[in-house]
């Protein structure tokens, strides 16, 4: 009861941040309708105070639309929270950790080539653009982007050098046009300083993403999750994978992972236990796979299929090798690499939340505009919400009851500018998760359950 009273507070202030009663929609079941009916309760207590938080508020814009909170438990769709990724905001998050907008990466020794043992840290987030405007593309493309970016810094700086290099024939002429060139130089300077600090963390970043890359063979964990979710991968492609010497022990739980939630039917006992033997054998502790066994054995989780977006390029049946492409990395730059990675781009994907949210926004029917329960605190108890129920949406807030990650967040933005019309979308959770982050709390409830 204490983790719903304060996940209904933060919900509570974010909604009287956003200064308009939403529309509640959540399924039937679990801690989202718990949390929705709390929150609906809580909400109505509120309205009833003459002086409330929202009172005095106007809606956005003038207009008299309601926003949408959509709730949803975590187990509606485990796969984006373990499945491995290629876009930029995710593989950090992922690969290198990143923690109140800060990552670490590992600072190498220039003459050895290797890790000196200590770490830098670099703050990404608001204010900084190549973070803000690169984080939900694929890996390559913003691989792509620094090299772009350090090319238009050299440019800039060589036109800055061209226009203050010197007055020509006749000085006293040109003096009053070569002084503004340099006041220009001299305001433009602390401009391109940060650029161009920011162009250097962000390669330094990329190339510590590569190192892991081909530290621990990502791309295949991507390349076998990818057929997976489209339903081309059996087991053999899974236990391919995870006998080769290559890659962490949590990748392997993982890939193990997104195939017993991908597959259409929980595989047999005989298909559980070789891969049990070869995890078993590598060391790793099976708690976290039992208990997504048991949830699925329940019903609790289903097998989820992510969906290619409109006017996404597929991947399957080109991928390459990352590691051709790592030492040319090092030697001839990020565009190299970049190049030679195009063919390992994964294929755009909805999420079963994003498909949920985009079928409530657009209103044109379905299973989730039906069987979503719908919460109204300004309706009395017990009103049929009748034409309400079918109201577009500008405003959309979707909150998880469990971890959240970047991969639903980035999928969510693109929905928002796909649907007619665009619609605002806020993404929260109770707390934002790494995939390992979360594999261990899998363990935990899988101890907890024996």
């Amino acid at each position: 009861e204490k983790a719903i009273g304060d996940i209904i507070d933060g919900l509570f202030c974010a909604i009287a941040t956003w200064g308009s009663v939403p529309i509640i929609r959540c399924q039937r079941g679990g801690a989202a309708e718990h949390v929705a009916r709390a929150l609906d309760g809580y909400i109505r207590k509120h309205l009833e105070q003459r002086s409330n938080a929202f009172s005095s508020s106007t809606m956005k814009g003038g207009s008299f639309q309601r926003p949408l909170l959509v709730l949803f438990d975590r187990n509606f769709d485990l796969t984006p929270q373990i499945q491995h990724c290629w876009t930029y905001h995710a593989m950090v998050h992922d690969v290198l950790g990143l923690k109140l907008g800060r990552t670490a990466v590992a600072s190498e020794n220039p003459a050895s080539g290797g890790s000196t043992g200590s770490k830098k840290s670099y703050d990404v987030g608001p204010g900084d653009f190549f973070w803000e405007e690169n984080g939900g593309r694929p890996f390559p493309k913003v691989a792509e982007e620094v090299e772009e970016q350090l090319n238009k810094y050299k440019k800039d700086m060589a036109a800055i050098n061209t226009h203050t290099s010197g007055a020509g024939e006749d000085e006293d002429d040109n003096l009053q046009a070569n002084t503004k060139n340099l006041m220009n130089a001299v305001s433009s300077l602390p401009e391109l300083t940060e650029r161009k600090r920011v162009i250097d963390k962000h390669t330094n970043i990329a190339t510590a993403l590569l190192k892991e890359i081909k530290d621990r063979q990502i791309d295949n964990f991507v390349a076998v999750e990818e057929e997976l979710f489209a339903g081309k991968a059996d087991k053999s492609a899974v236990l391919k994978v995870i006998t080769t010497p290559k890659g962490l022990l949590s990748d392997k739980l993982r890939l193990v992972a997104t195939w017993l939630l991908t597959c259409e039917t929980l595989p047999s006992a005989a298909d559980f236990e070789e891969i049990d033997q070869c995890l078993k054998g590598a060391g790793a502790d099976l708690e976290a796979l039992n208990y997504l066994k048991r949830l699925r054995n329940l019903s609790l989780t289903g097998a989820q299929r992510s969906f290619a977006m409109p006017g996404s390029a597929g991947s399957s049946g080109a991928q390459g090798n990352i590691l051709d492409f790592a030492d040319k990395f090092v030697s001839k730059g990020l565009d190299v690499m970049a190049k030679g990675m195009k063919n390992l781009m994964s294929q755009g994907q909805t999420f079963a939340v994003t498909r949920a949210v985009q079928a409530l926004v657009e209103n044109k029917g379905g299973e989730e505009q039906e069987t979503y329960l719908y919460f109204d605190p300004k309706m009395p108890r017990g009103t049929n919400p009748g034409s309400n129920a079918k109201a577009s949406y500008r405003d959309v807030m979707v909150c998880i009851v469990g971890g959240g990650n970047y991969l639903e967040y980035h999928s969510l933005q693109e929905m928002s500018q796909r649907v007619q019309p665009k619609c605002n979308v806020v993404y929260g959770a109770t707390e934002i998760l790494a995939p390992c982050d979360f594999l261990q709390q899998l363990t935990e409830l899988g101890n907890k359950g024996k």
